[in-house]
């Protein structure tokens, strides 16, 4: 009867007494080849999955389509209908869209934050915050101008309380 529970279980092995000493160490040495197995799997899959699910950012190019991945990205700074994008390696691109545009295509990201008429933040990014008659956030030692308007719900996704206000 137990033999029968341990196998619907899922047991690797069912070992009666008087424990024989090969019999367990065959059993565990089984049960760790599974488990090496399954974490093999395991590994693999996450690895697919973060690939295929790497959010990226396409612009546009002379030569061709960039494509930057959302987490390289420091911030983006409108400038009429172009948008200077600045990333964490240090490379800028300048795409022939509005800021408006890119708000869009990153909507789906929750770490982007519109913090002011010129400015798109990757909140992940920010070192620090000045508040003031004009607020500053600063990332990878630039200011990024925030309004006045936004400052609230800045600290807010920042995970700032009202004490640190």
């Amino acid at each position: 009867d137990y033999a029968i529970n341990a196998f619907k279980l899922e047991a690797i092995d069912y070992i009666l007494k008087p424990v024989d000493a090969d019999q367990l160490v065959a059993a565990v040495n089984r049960c760790k080849k599974n488990h090496l197995a399954d974490l093999e799997k395991y590994q693999l899959l996450k690895h697919r999955f973060s690939r295929a699910h790497h959010e990226k950012l396409a612009i546009s190019q002379l030569e061709g389509i960039r494509l930057i991945e959302h987490h390289k990205i420091l911030y983006l700074e409108g400038d009429g209908s172009y948008t200077k994008i600045i990333c964490k390696d240090g490379e800028q691109y300048t795409a022939s869209k509005n800021l408006k545009y890119f708000e869009g295509a990153l909507a789906s990201n929750t770490d982007f934050f519109r913090c002011h008429k010129s400015f798109m933040i990757n909140t992940t990014a920010v070192q620090g915050i000045a508040k003031g008659e004009k607020p500053i956030a600063t990332i990878n030692g630039q200011e990024i101008s925030v309004s006045i308007d936004k400052l609230d719900q800045l600290l807010e996704l920042l995970g700032i309380n009202n004490q640190a206000k």
